[in-house]
């Protein structure tokens, strides 16, 4: 759970290619959710 943060998830450098994901991660109450700055690829896709 990521609740009332200024931002929740900052992304500088990751070292991976490979698409990241936050499945089960709840945002709420966020400034910024994701601030992606490195322009990794991410699925944020909600699988209902």
């Amino acid at each position: 759970m990521f609740r009332n943060n200024g931002t929740a998830v900052l992304l500088e450098r990751v070292s991976t290619k490979e698409s990241l994901s936050f499945p089960e991660a709840v945002f709420s109450g966020n400034g910024t959710d994701i601030d992606n700055r490195c322009g990794q690829e991410l699925d944020l896709s909600i699988d209902l």
